[in-house]
């Protein structure tokens, strides 16, 4: 027998004479104050090992988990995701898109070269040149730092912490 098979026994053993002692208690004064016999009311409502049967298996078994199937490329979505990365969800029954991206491809499909996002957008980070905030992109191209989308002009391109003036 196992450890925690005889952990759990004995926690119910112990549980069960905690309860049982403090309801007779109870059940004693209730057949005193009523005037109804202690021996019915301790039969009908002390309890028993069967009682808390229900508490040891409840904690032993666990519900197990689902395995999630390993798809073929064929049966996986064809959008991608933005992570630019292709959607790991089964596509739809008549489809080849999942039903999140049945009706809205942001980021295009895996198959699909031409595809350009409505939304172009540089991803740029906020760094501090000189002491001046400045945005600069991937390729280290800087930009002006603005909080008007539409003020923001391209400056020239970041070498050695310093902005080398576009001309």
């Amino acid at each position: 027998m196992s450890t925690t098979k005889l952990n759990s026994e004995y926690v119910v053993n112990n549980l069960l004479l905690i309860i049982n002692n403090k309801l007779l208690g109870i059940l004693d004064e209730i057949g005193t104050d009523y005037n109804i016999d202690s021996k019915d009311l301790i039969d009908k409502y002390c309890l028993t090992k069967d009682d808390l049967q229900d508490l040891t298996t409840s904690s032993t078994k666990r519900k197990k988990r689902k395995k999630r199937a390993i798809l073929n490329d064929n049966d996986l979505c064809k959008a991608i995701t933005a992570k630019n990365i292709r959607c790991s969800l089964r596509k739809s029954t008549g489809c080849e898109l999942c039903l999140k991206h049945k009706n809205n491809i942001k980021f295009g499909r895996i198959d699909d070269n031409n595809f350009q996002d409505k939304e172009a957008f540089i991803k740029t980070k906020k760094e501090i040149i000189d002491g001046t905030e400045y945005l600069v992109d991937t390729d280290n191209i800087v930009y002006t730092f603005s909080t008007d989308l539409k003020n923001i002009k391209v400056l020239g391109k970041k070498v050695n912490n310093s902005v080398e003036l576009h001309t």
